[in-house]
């Protein structure tokens, strides 16, 4: 609902919705080995620890690199916006599968 409610929003200001562009993005610290913190865990890593979080980027310990994977859409161009974000979800995970493996996302990942 976020997301459609935003685009409506840009739509109901003017905006012409071949003008709207969502983005989608993708990021994988260095280290990052697809541990995914669970509630049971306190949604604490036990894999991972030792991976950035937003307490050490704003202390300046980024790591040593952050990978970023970005996809601009044009809104026009999303006629069922919820299938659209499920395949957005099935290519983020198959890009963080191919990083888990390889600390790049490789070409493969849509």
């Amino acid at each position: 609902r976020g997301l459609a409610a935003a685009v409506a929003g840009f739509v109901e200001a003017g905006v012409r919705l071949e003008d709207v562009v969502i983005y989608d993005l993708t990021l994988a610290y260095a280290g990052y080995s697809g541990e995914v913190p669970a509630w049971d865990l306190g949604f604490e890593r036990e894999v991972d620890a030792d991976l950035p979080n937003v307490a050490a980027l704003l202390r300046g310990r980024p790591g040593p690199f952050v990978r970023v994977h970005a996809d601009g859409v044009r809104a026009s161009d999303v006629p069922h916006l919820t299938a659209w974000l499920d395949e957005r979800w099935t290519l983020k995970n198959r890009r963080l599968e191919t990083f888990a493996r390889t600390q790049d996302f490789g070409d493969d990942c849509g």
